[in-house]
């Protein structure tokens, strides 16, 4: 959800369906704060529902698409045609996080941006909603959905050049420097900051990968999703192992790849 314009909306899906692989784009758009873009999904998960009353999904949630599904699914209500009024995460079989702030993101905070821009709900000065107690049942998954994330990188501020990473990337190693963290970023959030449920990949593809009609190392999201796609029909070691030999294999992951440690809940297992 969020970003990507006509070749999400338009193209992607019937590239997909051409490779079996069912996708419905959700696009709430970056206005209105997370309560009203989660009212966005809402709405067309139930016409998805009225469609076909037994209709399940993974969700995918791309950058602050991640955030919104994640709030979606533990707090927006949905009418479901037989079992009535139900969490919108009742009918989610999996969540998987691409490049999202799930820590927030300092890249957000830039002067930049209006105050009222709702993109500020992902900065450092609106943080506190991922990491004070007292929210975390508000921006945590919906209870028994597995959940994972796949956080993204560049080496420099031109690699992958795009304007808003070139600009985001310097102050983001500036404040997680300072902060005594790692400076890894993808130009957008750091890469830390985008750990959620199982890592499943580091992968060095710009922020915008997942959403655009990019092509890295042979690589095109299409691929990357139908790579997913097989992952998530099976969820086991072994399926985790086969979808970490694709990235290494066009060398798009990090070295110490092999090491990420299992995240669940938060902690590291």
């Amino acid at each position: 959800s969020k970003g990507g314009g006509k070749f999400l909306q338009d193209k992607l899906p019937g590239i997909l369906a051409g490779r079996g692989v069912p996708f419905v784009p959700v696009r709430t758009g970056t206005k209105g704060d997370v309560h009203q873009r989660a009212e966005i999904f809402g709405r067309m998960v139930e016409e998805q529902l009225a469609q076909d009353p037994d209709f399940h999904c993974h969700v995918l949630g791309h950058s602050m698409g991640g955030i919104t599904a994640r709030y979606a699914m533990a707090h927006t209500i949905i009418h479901h045609p037989t079992l009535g009024d139900v969490p919108l995460g009742a009918i989610v079989k999996s969540f998987t996080t691409l490049s999202s702030p799930n820590d927030g993101s300092p890249a957000t905070d830039s002067p930049m941006l209006k105050k009222n821009d709702p993109r500020r709900e992902m900065g450092m000065k609106g943080v506190q909603k991922f990491n004070d107690p007292s929210f975390t049942e508000t921006y945590s998954p919906y209870p028994n959905v597995p959940v994972y994330s796949y956080r993204t990188y560049i080496h420099n501020a031109m690699d992958f050049y795009s304007p808003v990473s070139f600009f985001g990337f310097g102050p983001i190693k500036k404040y997680m420097r300072r902060e005594g963290l790692s400076e890894i970023n993808d130009g957008i959030v750091p890469m830390e900051f985008q750990t959620a449920g199982t890592v499943i990949a580091n992968l060095h593809l710009p922020h915008f990968f997942f959403s655009m009609n990019f092509k890295v190392h042979g690589v095109r999201n299409a691929d990357f999703y139908v790579m997913h796609w097989k992952f998530l029909q099976d969820q086991s070691p072994a399926a985790l192992d086969e979808a970490r030999a694709f990235f290494s294999d066009h060398e798009l992951t990090l070295a110490q790849d092999a090491e990420i440690p299992q995240i669940i809940g938060g902690e590291a297992a």
